[in-house]
């Protein structure tokens, strides 16, 4: 189906170190949507003024405007942006029972682990807190055997569970044209995130590095660029070693020859 597009830009309100405005407005990027960022400073309180609260009673960041709504919580606000305006919100959120399941549960981890473990330790950091730390250390720890984020399946790149789990802070130094390229490459790539990450990077090295700020156009055509020289590549890693036959070779590699 067609996307739609707001009657007028999206504002925007955050501050530029939450990474909660961080993965929403990577997302309005990745739509394409015309957005208006208004800064807050977290340290004077302005997230506390009558008149933010009035946009969020809880006085937190982020929030949008889109019109006559106003929303506030980063993953109400994902959801939101895909219903209302993506092309293809299954992509995003999935429509079978595990697929959504699987979103909710990355949900959960952001709103728990993630949110009392990283997230806590950064803004320690960040604001300079003399709480100890001892307990949010612990917490982070706890999420080490899941990997982290650049370690999942590429296709994790646009799974709003991921986004709302770590995957918007780990790819915040990403160049914005490699990683819509990236996100566009995701459901042929075989490896994980990192791996993908590197090779969007690596197609980017043999273009001329831009002497410029790159306007919304000249990323729009730099992205095309990047899938256009990176697809046919995937397609025929694909055609030579398909899934299925990798996994079949390596069953037989696992079985021991009978004497």
């Amino acid at each position: 189906m067609a996307a739609t597009r707001p009657a007028q830009p999206i504002k925007l309100y955050g501050s530029s170190i939450s990474g909660h405005v961080h993965r929403v407005r990577l997302f309005l990027t990745m739509l394409g949507l015309p957005f208006e960022s208004i800064e807050l400073d977290m340290r004077k309180r302005e997230n506390r003024t009558p008149e933010f609260l009035a946009r969020n009673p809880f006085g937190q960041v982020p929030v949008i405007e889109d019109g006559d709504l106003t929303l506030a919580d980063s993953n109400a606000i994902l959801v939101y942006l895909n219903e209302r305006y993506s092309s293809d919100p299954s992509r995003w959120m999935p429509r079978d029972a595990v697929g959504a399941a699987r979103v909710q549960r990355w949900f959960s981890v952001a709103a728990g682990p993630l949110a009392y473990g990283p997230a806590a330790a950064r803004i320690m950091v960040l604001f300079g807190h003399t709480t100890d730390p001892t307990d949010t250390v612990k917490r982070s720890h706890a999420l080490a055997p899941m990997g982290g984020p650049g370690k999942l399946p590429a296709g994790y790149l646009v799974h709003p569970g991921a986004w709302s789990a770590g995957m918007a802070e780990h790819v915040a130094y990403i160049p914005e044209s490699q990683l819509r390229a990236a996100a566009g490459m995701c459901p042929a790539f075989p490896g994980s995130v990192d791996d993908l990450l590197q090779f969007t990077g690596t197609i980017a090295a043999q273009f001329p590095q831009p002497k410029h700020h790159l306007t919304p156009e000249d990323v729009a055509h730099r992205t095309r660029d990047l899938v256009r020289v990176g697809l046919p590549v995937l397609k025929d890693f694909n055609d030579k070693y398909p899934p299925s036959a990798a996994l079949e070779s390596s069953g037989k590699k696992g079985k021991k020859k009978k004497k």
